[in-house]
C-alpha cells in the first residue's frame, strides 16, 4: 500500500536532486547506510520507512541556504557556520508545512546534528533525549561525510573514518548504534563497494 507521503517525498527528493546534485546523493548514501542499521537493530518496519524518509531529506534544508557557502573550500566564517546550522530547522519547517509527513520523519531532519554529549543544534538535546531515528542518522552522515571529498578537504581513509567514529562514541553519537555500526562494517562491506562506485 503506497503511504500517503509517497508523492510528496518522491516531489521532494527530485527537487533536491535537479537544484543540490550532491546533497541528493549524499542523502541516498545516508538512507542506504541508515537501513543497513536499522535492520541490524530490528527496528519494526513503519520505523525503518520513517527512519528511509527521514535520511533521504536530512539535508533538505540546505537547498535554501546559499550555494557559495555550502562549497566554499575556504574555512567558514562564525557567520557562515550560524548560517549553516540553520540547515535542520529550514528543512523541518519545510516539511510542517506539507501535512503528508509524520512527526518522527521531521524529527529525523530537525535532530540529525544533535550530539550525545549535549553540545550540538538546533536544540541542545542529549542522549536519549535525541529521538532513536535521529541518532541513527547521525551516525549514518557523519560517515558518509567523512568518506566523501568536501569542498574544504578530500575523502578521509576508511581507518581514520572508523577511528574517527570510535572517538566519538558517547561524545558525538549514540555508542551503542556506533559500536554496532563499526561491528557492521567489520561483517559487511558491500557498502563500501558502493561509495567507491558513486
Amino acid at each position: 500500500m503506497l503511504r500517503q507521503d509517497s508523492t510528496s517525498l518522491i516531489q521532494l527528493i527530485n527537487f533536491m536532486r535537479e537544484k543540490r546534485p550532491e546533497v541528493y546523493r549524499h542523502s541516498i548514501r545516508v538512507a542506504m547506510l541508515a537501513e543497513r542499521i536499522a535492520t541490524e537493530m530490528n527496528l519494526e518496519v513503519y520505523e525503518k520507512e520513517n527512519l528511509l524518509r527521514g535520511c533521504f531529506l536530512h539535508d533538505l534544508g540546505k537547498i535554501m541556504l546559499p550555494l557559495d557557502v555550502l562549497e566554499q573550500a575556504a574555512p567558514l566564517t562564525p557567520h557562515q557556520w550560524k548560517i549553516i546550522r540553520l540547515h535542520p530547522q529550514v528543512g523541518a519547517d519545510i516539511l510542517h508545512n506539507i501535512s503528508d509527513f509524520e512527526e518522527p520523519i521531521i524529527e529525523v531532519i530537525l535532530h540529525h546534528h544533535e550530539r550525545w554529549d549535549g553540545q550540538g543544534y538546533p536544540h541542545g538535546l542529549r542522549e536519549k533525549n535525541i529521538p532513536l531515528l535521529a541518532r541513527i542518522c547521525s551516525v549514518a552522515d557523519a560517515f558518509d561525510a567523512m568518506m566523501c571529498v568536501r569542498p574544504y578537504r578530500q575523502s578521509l581513509p576508511l581507518e581514520q573514518v572508523r577511528r574517527e567514529l570510535w572517538r566519538n562514541r558517547a561524545i558525538q553519537f549514540d555508542p551503542v548504534i556506533t559500536c554496532l555500526t563499526l561491528e557492521l562494517f567489520e561483517s559487511d562491506t558491500s557498502y563500501f563497494g558502493f561509495i567507491q562506485e558513486r
